[in-house]
């Protein structure tokens, strides 16, 4: 189903209901593969889908198959989903078998790179529920993932791509000479604080929005190859050619320095794989409530300050 929600983002919502019989869920995986080519929006998979991913979701009863969890993983990787967060219960459905009871995960809420970033706020809720042996499953897509922090300030980090630019080291050396302060501690916070603001604003006019440079680059290549642009020569061919892959290279290191996996090397072209990381550490690392000496949850961003 297609949503246009109220700031006119459209986006695809599946409803999904997993095959109970074993011996067909095959037709599910299937299904849901298809289902991937339909659209290209931005896409969110709710639903009951009679299998888990791993056997920590199950609790009682005979362990499940292997063959046929890795079946499941398999239809998620082949869709670009990934899990999204969840508060409540690990486990959706619970039901009494002989005296003891069985808890599975077999509900969920999975979506692709572009919702993910699309809805960076959002959460699923399992609610318990005793009309059924499944939890409901609520899902709050919000745009915004609340920063926080400090107001008005903005985190420093300092980019390794910079390292395979000259002129950083020319930056670096240029704001440690500076002295700044009275005391040994003033000195070096004031030196500390001096290359940060260099390195900052080198960045802001040098790289700017790298992923923006590199479809100007794109776009620039294309007109070279088709014979479109002002200069179609050789060497201007080969100096857009490397000007792009310079930022490419930097894109990936970006990515993966916020991604913090270490058993890619560079060079794999793994951007996208590195910014998916990027974005589920991010969620990972959200506070989204806080509770206070008097026991109260605090969910409101100044409460939390």
């Amino acid at each position: 189903m297609e949503i246009q929600d109220l700031t006119d983002i459209r986006w695809q919502v599946t409803r999904f209901y997993g095959q109970p019989d074993v011996s067909r869920r095959h037709e599910s995986w299937a299904l849901l593969k298809s289902l991937k080519s339909s659209s290209s929006l931005p896409w969110v998979c709710v639903g009951d889908f009679n299998e888990i991913v791993k056997q920590v979701e199950k609790l009682g009863g005979n362990s499940r198959s292997e063959r046929q969890i890795e079946s499941f993983y398999e239809a998620i990787e082949y869709c670009g989903f990934s899990e999204l967060g969840f508060k409540g219960s690990r486990f959706t459905f619970v039901q009494k078998q002989q005296g003891s009871l069985l808890r599975e995960r077999l509900d969920r809420v999975l979506m692709n790179r572009a919702w993910a970033e699309q809805f960076p706020g959002s959460i699923s809720h399992h609610l318990p529920t005793i009309q059924s042996d499944h939890s409901t499953i609520l899902l709050s897509a919000q745009h915004n993932l609340p920063r926080i922090g400090m107001k008005g300030m903005r985190q420093f980090r300092f980019e390794n791509y910079w390292l395979r630019d000259k002129e950083c080291e020319a930056i670096m050396k240029e704001a440690w000479q500076q002295g700044v302060g009275t005391s040994v501690m003033d000195n070096v916070l004031g030196k500390m604080n001096r290359c940060r603001d260099l390195l900052s604003d080198w960045n802001a006019h040098k790289y700017g929005n790298i992923p923006e440079q590199i479809k100007k680059l794109q776009f620039d290549l294309q007109q070279v190859q088709d014979g479109s642009a002002n200069d179609c020569s050789l060497e201007h061919l080969k100096a857009v050619e490397k000007e792009l892959r310079d930022l490419q290279k930097q894109e990936e290191v970006y990515w993966k320095q916020r991604s913090r996996v270490q058993w890619l090397k560079e060079g794999d072209k793994n951007t996208s794989f590195f910014h998916t990381r990027a974005f589920e550490r991010r969620k990972k690392n959200f506070i989204s409530e806080l509770q206070s000496a008097d026991g109260q949850l605090v969910r409101d961003q100044s409460g939390m300050e």
